[in-house]
């Protein structure tokens, strides 16, 4: 995913805030912009491109970059929410 998607006819946006995720991904982010009609347009974050002789590209923060993915290849996905328990009220955010 690169920074946002639509669903549902536009009526859902799904955001990834994290650009070049855990290292590995190169892929944008996204920020929500409201503006004042209330009109929503969401707005790319693009990854910087690591430096060749930073700190980003020494055998320590490979080492890093290498945990973390193993760390998150062993971690289960979220978990689908169901519908809140409890009232039927229509005027919550449930029902939006």
């Amino acid at each position: 995913m690169d920074g946002f998607e639509r669903f549902a006819q536009g009526h859902l946006i799904t955001l990834f805030s994290a650009t070049n995720y855990c290292g590995t991904a190169n892929n944008a982010g996204a920020i929500l912009v409201l503006g004042r009609d209330l009109v929503v347009v969401p707005k790319l974050i693009h990854p910087i491109p690591p430096a060749i002789t930073s700190p980003e590209s020494s055998p320590e923060r490979h080492v890093d970059d290498t945990w973390m993915q193993e760390l998150n290849v062993q971690r289960p996905p979220t978990p689908t929410r169901g519908r809140p328990q409890g009232g039927n009220d229509r005027g919550s955010l449930a029902w939006i």
